[in-house]
């Protein structure tokens, strides 16, 4: 990406029914497959994004690997907004993993504005 580039908007279009349809389907990893490498893509991003003012991602990128990229000794020092979603919060039973991503998050919005 750019270093110029200071707002990043990244949407990928998310198909309920195509997911319906591998899950009819039995067990199979066909399901890992539809859309981007949200892990990928939310690595690569999180190490992008320190010069970013506004950043979200929706369905392609994914708060948890995300935030386990980043470095804590990384400061975002324009970064006002930042927007993700996060697979891990349709899964409450994993509370202790959900309480590990807020502490993280926590920890790296005290290095934004």
């Amino acid at each position: 990406l750019l270093k110029t580039l200071k707002t990043f908007n990244w949407f990928e279009d998310f198909n309920e029914e195509a997911i319906r349809v591998c899950h009819r389907s039995g067990p199979s990893n066909e399901i890992g497959r539809i859309g981007t490498d949200c892990h990928a893509a939310s690595v690569t991003l999180a190490c992008q994004s320190i010069s970013f003012e506004q950043l979200t991602g929706c369905y392609s990128v994914d708060a948890v690997p995300f935030f386990q990229a980043v470095d804590f000794r990384w400061a975002w020092p324009s970064l006002t907004t930042l927007s993700l979603t996060c697979s891990l919060f349709a899964m409450p039973e994993k509370c202790d993993e959900i309480a590990t991503l807020l502490e993280r998050v926590g920890m790296a919005a005290q290095r934004m504005p």
